[in-house]
């Protein structure tokens, strides 16, 4: 989610049309912005096929995993509808959502966020954009039953530009969305999904036949 300057509400956030210079630079950093049409990997249930979600997306990988990020620039916007809603839709559902902060941008409070998901906000503040000096600072709220995890951001710590900071950062988000599905809600649900693959297992791939 991007942040400008004098905005903190989810609605605010959700209706910045575009991208300003620090947020694509930030973008530019984290990851490599691919045409979704014909993309043939990780999607992260974006439409790969007639653009419906947008014509964009940003895509990485880090160590053994890939990452399909959902910007909130890139989805669609609708004018003239305060919820955006075909944003939301996937933002409103992920378990881990950045949210980009310009210079000047309100102080970021999770009450502000309506959703049953969004359980980790990780907060990246950007100083000094787009000169030779550009740094981010690093802030983590996670709802109280997720479990702490790492790496651990240092007390007062700026970050410059540059691939050892990107690589703390998704970190930071891989163990941020494995942390939460220790939470009580995504841990009930898993186990409810567990009880009916088995059940289903029992009751339809039984034989009686000895082997």
């Amino acid at each position: 989610l991007y942040c400008k300057a004098g905005q903190s509400s989810e609605e605010e956030m959700y209706n910045n049309e575009d991208a300003g210079p620090a947020f694509e630079e930030f973008l530019s950093l984290i990851g490599e912005k691919v045409c979704l049409k014909g993309f043939t990997k990780y999607a992260a249930q974006l439409d790969v096929k007639t653009d419906s979600t947008g014509t964009h997306s940003l895509y990485t990988t880090y160590q053994d995993y890939e990452i399909m990020f959902h910007v909130s620039t890139l989805l669609p916007y609708t004018p003239n509808n305060r919820q955006q809603l075909l944003r939301k839709r996937h933002i409103g559902n992920d378990i881990v959502t950045i949210i980009f902060q310009e210079p000047g941008a309100l102080p970021f409070t999770p009450k502000n966020i309506r959703s049953h998901f969004q359980h980790v906000f990780i907060i990246v503040r950007v100083h000094n954009p787009c000169t030779d000096n550009v740094c981010y600072s690093m802030a983590v709220t996670r709802s109280k039953d997720a479990p702490p995890f790492g790496p651990p951001i240092p007390s007062g710590t700026t970050f410059r530009k540059s691939d050892v900071f990107r690589d703390f950062l998704l970190a930071k988000v891989i163990n941020a969305e494995n942390a939460a599905h220790k939470s009580d809600k995504f841990h009930t649900m898993a186990t409810r999904t567990r009880q009916e693959y088995l059940k289903d297992l029992a009751e339809n791939c039984v034989s009686n036949t000895p082997i």
